[in-house]
């Protein structure tokens, strides 16, 4: 049942748009993807190797102490995108009107 709505609709679409149908028929198929036999290859890996070629990276670009920077963890951090609030407290953000309940609908109703 699908085919024959799918053929349909193909052949609707191809009426409308002027598509010869022989010329399309006649293009060489492929199938996509890999090659069968590549599914059954096994993949070979080695850690040692790998760890070898990490550490051969590391050593040839290192990061230089200098270009690190250490933070604080109560470092005033950069404000995000959006409106801000200002006193920084909670209950100045929860007055501000931006925040309101009215601008932001919820379903059922629900108030919080």
């Amino acid at each position: 049942m699908r085919s024959t709505l799918l053929l349909s609709a193909l052949a609707a679409f191809a009426v409308a748009q002027k598509i010869d149908i022989a010329e399309v028929e006649s293009v060489d198929q492929k199938a996509q993807g890999p090659d069968i036999a590549a599914l059954s290859e096994p993949v070979t890996y080695n850690p040692s190797v790998a760890a070898a070629a990490a550490a051969a990276d590391a050593t040839a670009d290192p990061v230089e102490k200098s270009q690190l920077q250490r933070r604080d963890a109560c470092a005033v951090q950069p404000d995000g995108y959006g409106p801000t609030t200002s006193p920084d407290t909670d209950t100045a953000f929860l007055a501000n009107p931006i925040y309101s309940v009215s601008r932001a609908p919820s379903c059922g109703g629900n108030l919080r």
